[in-house]
């Protein structure tokens, strides 16, 4: 599968409801969909010289391009197959502060 990457920009709606990427960078990467979560971010982050721990991943559907889905694990890898013929995956730095509870707790 054809998988466009779309690095370090925004996703703008546009006037007429379609949807533009805007700045950033956009490189491209052939897919099994077959391959896992985690291979997949690996192949990402590998093709696009970027950190795999701070990044978050959102792909868009044909239907509704304007809509952002997260794509965090293997089941959401399958959805962005399953209604797209190539895929548009959106990369942004996570912002997020992640707290591991193991080490709270100890």
């Amino acid at each position: 599968m054809f998988c466009y990457v779309h690095e370090g920009g925004d996703l703008v709606k546009c006037v007429d409801g379609s949807v533009e990427y805007k700045g950033g960078r956009t490189e491209y990467i052939i897919l099994s969909r077959n391959i896992s979560h985690g291979d997949f971010v690996s192949k990402l982050c590998g093709e696009l010289n970027i950190d795999p721990t701070s990044i978050k991943l959102e792909f868009t559907v044909k239907f509704d391009p304007s809509c952002l889905l997260p794509l965090h694990d293997d089941a959401s890898l399958v959805k962005m197959f399953k209604f797209n013929m190539f895929c548009c995956v959106y990369v942004s730095q996570c912002t997020e502060v992640v707290v591991d509870l193991i080490t709270l707790t100890r």
